[in-house]
This record gives structure tokens, sequence and C-alpha cells, in this order.
């Protein structure tokens, strides 16, 4: 096994999983397109995410993943992304948006790259624990 390096001045404060825990769990990598998945609620943090293209606001969504069965698989996370198609739509949320069945899309933009956005699939009439902690 290596021996650890002593940081430099080029080393990042916080470590190693400085900017992973800045940013937390990323929404597009926690599910692939057209996987169903449970939301809770939205907001969007107070502060920024400093990235290439400046600062961006950062929304964070209260999801659970499925299990094969299509009920709610006890694993609920925050996650987060500075997608703005999914930043816009979360400003306008209301807590009778929740809880829903959604699923992450791709979509032409007027950009180069696609757009990607929750799809809103149906309301979710499965159990809905800690119902009084949905964020907004």
């Amino acid at each position: 096994m290596a021996e650890p390096k002593a940081p430099d001045s080029g080393t990042t404060a916080g470590g190693m999983f400085a900017k992973d825990k800045e940013f937390g769990n990323r929404l597009d990598q926690l599910f692939r397109l057209g996987e169903p998945f449970i939301l809770y609620g939205v907001r969007i943090r107070d502060e920024r995410m400093t990235t290439k293209m400046g600062d961006q606001e950062v929304a964070e969504l209260d999801v659970e993943k499925l299990n094969d069965r299509a009920q709610g698989s006890g694993l609920r996370l925050i996650a987060n992304t500075i997608a703005s198609a999914i930043v816009n739509k979360a400003k306008e949320a209301t807590p009778e948006d929740f809880p829903c069945l959604v699923e992450l899309r791709k979509v032409p933009s007027r950009f180069t790259n696609d757009a990607l956005v929750i799809q809103w699939l149906k309301a979710w009439d499965g159990p809905n624990p800690n119902s009084d902690e949905i964020p907004f």
C-alpha cells in the first residue's frame, strides 16, 4: 500500500470527496433514462454550485427507487441536479404535486446537447412514509 501523500498547495480543502460532498447524489447517475422512481418533494438550494459555465442553481429532489414489484424500495435519497429544465420545473412545485411517479427523459434543446427533464407519469398511490417531512 502506498504511503499517503502530504497535502500540497494544490490540494482541495476537504479531501478527496470534497466535490462529491458539495454536490451530493447526482440525479442523472442514480436513475437511467426511462426508469420510473418516486418523487416526494423538491426544493432549490440557497447556495449555488460553481461550474465551468458559471454559478448554477441546484435542485434537491427527495426520491425513492422502485423495487422489482414497482413498489418503494425503502431506499430514499436526496438527489441533486443543475439541469436547468428540472431546476425551473422545481421552482413551480406545489405540495399537491407530490408524491408522484416520474422518470428522466432527454428532449431536444435550443443548445447542442439534449436537455434532461423529469416527466410526470402518475400520482403515487403507494405508501408515503414521512409525509410530514416533504421538503419545500
